[in-house]
């Protein structure tokens, strides 16, 4: 992390095939201990992986991939889940991130 200040951090640490598989109490543990980490650490971007990974975190019914309202001082982006679609909509998108880093 200290060489390229890049990190990431699973809001629950374990395998599921969706997130529709994840208790509240292990939705609520993985939410405040990412809060803490950003209070802490005060990054520049946080980077969501999926709209579903964002939906989770901030209870927030309609969003739109991009970027989204700070947490604290850090812009927060919502990119793309890996596996669909286009990889040249993920490259543009880590190009966009990459501009405010």
């Amino acid at each position: 992390m200290d060489k390229y200040k890049f990190n990431i951090i699973n809001i629950v640490d374990r395998p599921s095939k969706n997130a529709s598989k994840f208790s509240k109490g292990e939705i609520d543990f993985g939410t405040r201990r990412l809060n803490k980490l950003i209070t802490k650490i005060h990054p520049k971007v946080i980077c969501f992986v999926g709209k579903i990974t964002y939906k989770t975190y901030s209870k927030q019914k309609d969003i739109n991939f991009g970027w989204q309202n700070n947490i604290l001082s850090s812009k927060v982006y919502v990119i793309h889940f890996p596996v669909r679609g286009d990889s040249k909509t993920r490259i543009k998108e880590l190009r966009e991130i990459k501009k405010v880093i």
